[in-house]
């Protein structure tokens, strides 16, 4: 894997064009969705914020992990199994502040 890695790399850097130094093989899109330079813009506004939000909810993750000493499906299966009782307002540490 390595020699093949080198080898791709080799011939990509001896291409002048700088987009096909940048996309080798060209811009991946199988269906078609970057036609239309509008709903193109949409779909990378779209994806920034998703995954800013993605972004967000592990913050979650790890400030949960912090208040509760459990991992997230731990804690979860917690929940489920007793819901009235084991929630953020009975946590006792929901917000760690440090």
């Amino acid at each position: 894997q390595l020699v093949l890695m080198a080898v791709a790399e080799a011939l990509r850097s001896n291409e002048k064009d700088p987009m096909k130094r940048l996309y080798p093989g060209g811009q991946f899109d199988p269906m078609g969705l970057s036609k239309d330079a509008a709903k193109l813009e949409e779909m990378k506004l779209k994806e920034i914020k998703n995954g800013r939000l993605a972004m967000f909810s592990v913050a979650g993750f790890f400030a949960q992990g912090l208040a509760t000493g459990n991992g997230p499906i731990a804690d979860w299966q917690n929940h489920l199994a007793d819901p009235w009782h084991v929630n953020v307002a009975t946590n006792g540490v929901s917000v760690p502040i440090w």
